[in-house]
């Protein structure tokens, strides 16, 4: 550290008036070299240890040197590049596994507050000025995009200096914090940052493709600016008395006065036990709340000890403990909170949707700097906005809201053009639910490797959101209007899937088994709202009408083990025969081929028929289906038959099934039977009798795996509310109910609801 020494002191000297206000700084003779001695002190230095940041924080480099630099020395523009560069080495976030994190944060801190109480940000922002001029003009180089990045990147570092440690909170600290926070946004909206970084979002979709690079870096800094706000206290910001703000501001400095002198009385009273006990001393036993006892040695009222022994520490079995939720630290003055709404509003008249399209792109493509954390930052945006425009039209009367009507002219469109979703239309289509779904479940599929539980909770809680945007599109829109319709087909392909890797599914088996010890209580109660919030829009969906979704049935097969007679083998290829006419496949690896065969002569013969312009729906002819399993026979799959193209023809006389189209829409049933009883019946009572002979024969048989049947059928509502009646669901719907003082109303109604 003597090298380092060196270099910070030799960066120049603080100039000062009598009173001790700086009024200026002169520089030393090789001030830009030790700068760039230092930046390459700070490349190097461990990210483990951080013993190089430590102590430049600790020497107060940032508030003596490099601020001064920016501010005083802003015409020397290398200069002041390389000051820049040191700061932002110097604010970058903090490695998890590093060692000191509660320090690390307190210096973070001190260089916040340094950087809010000057006017640094001013004259950074001056080293933008040629770059947007350039990306205007469409002359942006790649020096500019350079440049860009650079300051792009310390605002991104300094917003993300927001954690507060144990000691910290528990020190009383936290008010101090969250006016420094909200004083910096404050300094970024009076220095129109937030307008550049508004601008930059619009063009990483444009004709700039080196802007393209930074939406990670864009989509960090708007997850910074909104990390530890709440978007319903936004979305009512307007509605706001501008007075809330000179109450709140006597509110907090009173509390700040009431506890510095309960902290003043805290240390008087501490001085006089001393007084009277100071000479007291040796072993003593100390009660703790819980009933434990620690072994003390010095003197007990003495602030610092060494604790020897602790009693009352054994425990029958594991230790099992709840996991709680953390709260965060909202702003609470009216000012920041419509700076805020007006910078959404902005963000979600043009940014918005292309940022998100082009990371949604690369998450989808599975781009090779995108990582998990990058996933986790992208679904904790996208349901802050989500959350932000939900609570904005959640009290708006239906005329406000009907104002707007440009929509996508295309039939079975899932992509919003409205007022309400039209700002949030790229995540809040079939592409983002699809990728929601996926990645949740591989994060619980690989949860034993990973141990990343935040990833399930922010994939619930923007799941939630989600769905709560298309109940309240459902509510509020007219059922003519184009932004109501593709609400509803956006549903219908949601619901479609009803089998164990469908949405539904997938939410049930997550409630059921659900780990109290393991999983925070909020990450329940958004699975049980959203399965409350999925009931409740299945139900409006099919009180228009019916709706076919794909469901799986469980089947058993039997397989004979015993030698069956010449007779019996003969009798049983016949029948199969004649299943396979009818369209039926068995188990078993000698039909394998020929079901195959026919599945895909099946598709060929749905394909091959048009829609019904009355029904909705794709009549298939039992005549193609026949003729396709001789043509199957033949090797020869869908090549040598010829289409028809009659709507509803009856095949054979029997009967003519028209199958739903599996498009936007829902379509029912429609089956015209004929009037004799359908063979395949006889065919399968026939084989269940030859199983029954060779079961008195004395022929040996046993159960094979359970197979798994997939068909269309109509949703019935009462048959999965019904799937919720079983003992780990009950319970721990009853173990969330167990919290109803702190749960929210929601949560409680949405608990009573499904029991």
């Amino acid at each position: 550290m003597e090298g380092l020494s060196m270099i910070c002191a030799g960066l120049g000297i603080i100039e000062e008036d009598d009173d001790g206000n700086r009024i200026g700084y002169t520089k030393g003779e090789y001030c830009l070299d030790n700068l760039k001695d230092l930046l390459r002190f700070l490349r190097r230095d461990d990210p483990q240890t951080r013993e190089v940041f430590k102590q430049v924080c600790k020497w107060n480099i940032v508030g003596k040197d490099l601020i001064p630099i920016i501010e005083y020395c802003q015409d020397d523009r290398n200069l002041l590049l390389n000051a820049v560069k040191v700061m932002v080495f110097l604010t970058m976030p903090i490695e998890p596994t590093s060692h000191d994190i509660p320090q690390q944060i307190e210096l973070l801190w001190g260089i916040k507050s340094s950087i809010t109480f000057s006017e640094a940000v001013p004259v950074i922002m001056s080293l933008l000025e040629s770059p947007l001029e350039n990306l205007a003009c469409e002359a942006f180089t790649e020096d500019d995009w350079k440049m860009v990045q650079l300051v792009l990147t310390l605002f991104r570092n300094v917003l993300a200096i927001q954690d507060i440690s144990t000691q910290q909170k528990s020190g009383g600290s936290m008010i101090e914090f969250v006016f420094l926070r909200d004083r910096f946004l404050e300094l970024l909206f009076q220095e129109n940052v937030m307008e550049v970084i508004l601008v930059l979002s619009q063009q990483v979709g444009g004709s700039c493709s080196y802007l393209r690079h930074d939406n990670l870096l864009l989509l960090e800094t708007f997850y910074y600016i909104f990390m530890g706000q709440l978007p319903e206290l936004i979305a009512k910001a307007h509605f706001k008395d501008p007075k809330v703000d000179e109450d709140s501001d006597i509110s907090i400095n009173s509390l700040r006065d009431i506890m510095e002198e309960e902290r003043q009385k805290r240390k008087v009273i501490r001085q006089r036990n001393l007084g009277c006990y100071s000479q007291f001393s040796g072993t003593f036993t100390r009660f703790s709340l819980d009933g434990s006892k620690t072994l003390i040695k010095g003197n007990p009222c003495s602030v610092s000890h060494d604790p020897l022994i602790i009693a009352h520490t054994k425990h029958r079995g594991p230790a099992k403990r709840t996991v709680w939720d953390q709260g965060r630290l909202p702003a609470t003055k009216n000012k920041i909170l419509n700076l805020l709404y007006d910078f959404i509003n902005q963000f979600l008249g043009g940014g918005y949707n292309v940022l998100m399209q082009s990371v949604r792109d690369d998450i989808e493509k599975e781009h090779h700097a995108i990582q998990s954390s990058d996933i986790v930052i992208f679904f904790q945006v996208a349901q802050f906005v989500t959350s932000f425009q939900y609570n904005k039209f959640l009290n708006q009367p239906n005329e406000e809201v009907d104002a707007q009507e440009p929509m996508d002219s295309r039939s079975g469109s899932t992509l919003f053009r409205g007022c309400i979703c039209g700002p949030i239309a790229e995540s809040l289509n079939i592409s983002m639910f699809q990728l929601v779904l996926l990645r949740w479940r591989y994060s619980l599929e690989t949860l034993k490797e990973t141990n990343d539980r935040k990833f399930l909770y922010v994939a619930g809680s923007l799941m939630k959101t989600m769905l709560l945007m298309l109940e309240l599109v459902l509510k509020q829109s007219p059922e003519d209007s184009k932004e109501h319709q593709t609400a509803r087909i956006l549903l219908y392909k949601l619901f479609y899937d009803q089998t164990e890797e469908g949405m539904t599914q997938f939410l049930l088996n997550q409630i059921k088994s659900f780990d109290t010890h393991k999983q925070a209580k909020s990450y329940l109660a958004d699975l049980v709202e959203i399965i409350n919030i999925v009931i409740k829009l299945m139900e409006n969906l099919q009180a228009r009408g019916l709706i076919f979704v794909w469901i799986s049935k469980k089947l058993r097969k039997k397989r004979l083990k015993a030698a069956v007679t010449d007779d019996k083998k003969e009798n049983n290829d016949e029948m199969v025969r004649d299943s396979a006419s009818l369209g039926v496949g068995f188990g078993g690896s000698s039909h394998e081929s020929r079901d195959t065969g026919l599945a895909h002569n099946v598709e060929d013969a749905i394909d091959s028929n048009k829609v019904d312009e009355h029904t909705g729906c794709t009549s298939v002819n039992e005549d193609q289906m026949v003729d396709s399993t001789d043509t199957t026979r033949n090797n020869a799959a869908g090549c040598g038959s010829e289409k028809s193209n009659n709507l509803h023809v009856v095949g054979k006389g029997e009967k003519d099934i028209a199958i739903p189209d599996q498009v936007n829409q829902p379509v029912s049933l429609e089956v015209k039977s004929g009037i004799h009883q359908n063979p395949l019946l006889e065919t399968q009572q026939k084989l269940s009798n030859d199983v029954n002979d060779e079961y008195d024969q004395g022929g040996d048989y046993s159960f094979s795996d359970e197979n798994v049947l997939t068909t269309e059928a109509d949703l019935k509502i009462s048959a999965l509310v019904s799937t919720l009646a079983n003992i780990s669901t009950i319970h721990n719907l009853c173990w969330l109910l167990k919290y109803y003082k702190s749960n929210s109303i929601i949560t409680n109604n949405s608990v009573l609801c499904i029991l």
